[in-house]
């Protein structure tokens, strides 16, 4: 009888954990926030950090240096043009130091 009541107790013990529904434990929810945030976080550096440091950056930080460097020498030719130009020029009109130089070419027959 006690053999009987024991297995008869066991099936009860089965039969009630088989109908629970099932539950995760406390490490396994644990891993999954902890992936999802991760998850989250890593779109959201994706997505605002690759402009700032992607490659994408990268060639516009030389870019920006290349342009500069290229605008830099340009005023200095021009300055070099404007003064070759004026020291042959017979004729002037107006303020030497003026911020703006205006040059006409013409051929006079």
């Amino acid at each position: 009888m006690d053999e009987s009541t024991n297995h008869e107790g066991e099936k009860k013990v089965v039969e009630e954990i088989e109908k629970k529904p099932t539950i995760l434990n406390r490490s396994s929810l644990i891993i999954v926030v902890v992936g999802l945030v991760m998850l989250v976080l890593g779109m959201f550096l994706g997505y605002y950090g690759r402009p700032l440091m992607g490659p994408e950056a990268m060639i516009a930080k030389k870019t920006a240096t290349a342009q500069a460097i290229a605008v830099q020498t340009q005023v200095v030719a021009n300055k070099q043009i404007m003064d070759y130009l004026s020291g042959k020029l017979q004729h002037f009109q107006g303020d030497p130091n003026a911020p703006v130089t205006i040059i006409e070419f013409s051929d006079f027959q």
